[in-house]
């Protein structure tokens, strides 16, 4: 008999000698090291696991409009809200002839106007401001004026015609973001649930107002300026943006929504002649984040022919610039390949913003100096007031704060990985036992390991003073009930519900601290 088999003989025979409580904790003990394992694996291989990719991210982006509601008296908001699995909540219905039916006929276009499905990301009443599905709930309930964060949730055709979404990326050289700005959580746009890992600049520092000023007198895309309200999708290819703020010299790709007209796409060609087959453009590309086009250009060298049209009085190529064709070729590939051609034909766009500033309280507010939406209506107003009274300033929602970094998305909050690693282990775990070949003997090995060590942890058990081992028993019964009421609560309450794996691994450990529990608490009473 080879020594394995002898390891499993002697697996089973120890088994068989357990009576029920005892077997409870084996199972217990290699549950709780299958946990270990995959969050060892986890922290190895799975550190980014769950985050949206740069384009899901970027995509996901639309804007946020603010509604200011004004009810002097008792007048019904009149729509009706249940929360969703992002934390918000979403719009069922909205009565005829109440407060949000009456602001929504102000709005001069259909686009505009809140709809079934769209989501309140956040209510502001009474001087205080919440975001969360139940809180929000409560707060409408309060009376008094209300002022409403809600994201629209509009088609692509749509969002063209409600506005413009520009998009680019930029290197901050010799500048660090945590010290040079402060920032909020998304309140200007909104992506679902990827908002938990983007963040929204809400102020600059005197560095990256200079920043801004450099790059504004050369000329550059509008997109090279860090500005107020911008959403930071993604810093040196990580999208879990509040992880990566203390980054010296960060890569950032940046989101901002703009009235249409408010900025511009402003193009022209240029003819770079080379001078040999060794001489080099001298530039960096990257591919576009967005659809603007297929390639941007990410630093221009001291040497090199970009560098001599530069200074030749040409119209400068600039970083920032997207580049959308290089010899009649559009895809990256391909502009890739005909950069290398002796006299390529390139095709520059840059966006330059015709406006004046940038938004600061709601999407369109950059440009008008109001948020989107923001003049606030009355009962007594109607249809026929579409706008607030002169001098009276709309009521802007109070900032949220920034979200905490988070490196993956594993038990709630938004659900981006469709296989966790809570999963991944209960699975392998599983395989083990069910597809084990021969006679299931390297599953019987892993068993008796687990077996090894709830027998460790019953010696270490033993250690404890039997006077002392009521009040253990009592704590390990009290976390389990504790558990348990938060397993039952999250199940009554809707808003509060967790995804299944979580609920499943809840109830997995508060059996665990019951086993134990009972354990401590007949072995106190001199049971075993």
């Amino acid at each position: 008999m080879s020594s394995l088999e002898e390891y499993v003989a002697k697996a089973q025979a120890t088994f068989q000698t357990l009576d029920t409580e005892e077997k409870t904790m084996v199972f217990g003990a290699a549950l709780c090291v299958v946990l270990l394992l995959g969050w060892i694996l986890r922290k190895i291989f799975g550190g980014s696991r769950g985050l949206p990719s740069e384009e899901q991210a970027l995509k996901a982006v639309g804007p946020v409009v603010t509604v200011v509601l004004q009810r002097p008296g008792s007048e019904r908001l009149g729509m009706s809200l249940r929360p969703n699995e992002e934390g918000s909540s979403t719009i069922q219905s909205i009565a005829e002839g109440a407060l949000l039916d009456g602001w929504n006929r102000m709005q001069s276009s259909e686009v505009r106007r809140i709809r079934n499905g769209d989501k309140i990301i956040s209510v502001t009443s009474n001087g205080t401001s919440c975001s969360s599905g139940g809180a929000m709930t409560d707060k409408l309930k309060e009376g008094g004026d209300v002022t409403l964060s809600v994201a629209l949730v509009r088609s692509p055709e749509e969002l063209k015609n409600l506005g413009q979404l520009v998009s680019g990326m930029v290197v901050l050289e010799g500048l660090v973001l945590k010290n040079e700005a402060t920032f909020r959580a998304p309140s200007l746009t909104s992506a679902g649930a990827f908002d938990r890992y983007a963040v929204e600049v809400a102020s600059l520092g005197n560095a990256l107002t200079a920043w801004n000023d450099a790059r504004r007198s050369e000329g550059s895309c509008s997109t090279q300026q860090i500005e107020v309200g911008d959403r930071l999708v993604c810093v040196n290819a990580s999208t879990n943006v509040p992880s990566a703020l203390a980054t010296p010299t960060p890569s950032i790709v940046l989101a901002r929504w703009r009235e249409p007209g408010t900025c511009s796409v402003d193009s022209f060609d240029a003819t770079i002649q080379k001078q040999g087959a060794d001489d080099k453009m001298g530039i960096v590309i990257s591919p576009h984040p967005m659809a603007h086009g297929p390639a941007l250009v990410m630093k221009i060298l001291d040497t090199g022919a970009v560098a001599r049209w530069n200074g030749s009085g040409n119209r400068p190529i600039l970083k920032g610039d997207s580049i959308v064709s290089v010899n009649g070729r559009t895809s990256y590939n391909e502009i890739q390949r005909e950069l290398g051609s002796p006299a390529p034909q390139i095709r520059i766009e840059r966006w330059m913003a015709t406006g004046a500033a940038a938004p600061t309280s709601g999407f369109g507010s950059g440009y008008s100096g109001a948020p989107f939406g923001a003049a606030p209506f009355t009962a007594a107003a109607g249809a026929a007031a579409p706008f607030a009274a002169p001098g009276q300033a709309a009521k802007m929602p109070v900032p949220v704060p920034m979200p905490a970094p988070s490196s993956s998305s594993s038990g709630g909050g938004g659900g981006m990985s469709l296989l966790p690693w809570r999963g991944i282990s209960l699975v392998m775990f599983l395989l083990v036992y069910l597809l084990d070949e021969g006679e299931g003997k390297t599953s019987k090995a892993c068993f008796y390991a687990a077996l090894k060590l709830n027998q460790m942890l019953k010696m270490a058990s033993k250690q404890v003073l039997n006077d002392s081992q009521g009040s253990v028993a009592a704590a390990l019964l009290a976390s389990a009930a504790l558990l348990t009421l938060n397993f039952v609560w999250a199940e009554a309450m809707a808003e509060k519900r967790k995804s299944l794996l979580w609920q499943v691994m809840l109830a997995a450990v508060a059996s665990v601290l019951y086993g134990y529990g009972y354990w401590f608490l007949i072995s106190w009473a001199n049971i075993v």
